[in-house]
């Protein structure tokens, strides 16, 4: 997650980061002032772990989602399928899953468009 050449303090700031909510309160955490968490974040190797970090915690987060769709989709379709479901639970569904799909759909095709102009570079 860091680099060697960082401190123990600037470690802690980036953990910190990762953990609440804003800088102030990851400043708190650790025990810093707000002014000096900002001057952290300004320094590029303290920025550059970060991003790193948060790249690789939103992509765990992604890999989870990902993994449990299609238990979701199940369980959304049951109650969708349920005459015994209330008919406001099949409406959210369905109203659900008519704003996602499309939205899925779209975000996979502009994915899809970006490798192949990249592929191009």
């Amino acid at each position: 997650m860091t680099k060697p050449d960082m401190s123990t303090n600037q470690e802690r700031f980036i953990a910190a980061v990762l953990s609440t909510r804003t800088v102030a309160d990851a400043a708190r955490e650790i025990g810093i002032s707000e002014r000096t968490a900002y001057r952290c974040l300004d320094d590029p190797e303290v920025r550059a772990a970060l991003d790193s970090a948060l790249n690789q915690a939103l992509s765990t987060a992604a890999q989870r989602a990902a993994a449990g769709m299609d238990r979701a989709l199940t369980a959304l379709y049951a109650i969708l399928d349920d005459p015994n479901s209330p008919i406001s639970a099949r409406i959210s569904v369905a109203s659900l899953l008519l704003q996602t799909g499309p939205r899925l759909h779209e975000t996979i095709t502009l994915m899809q468009r970006m490798e192949n102009m990249e592929k191009r570079l």
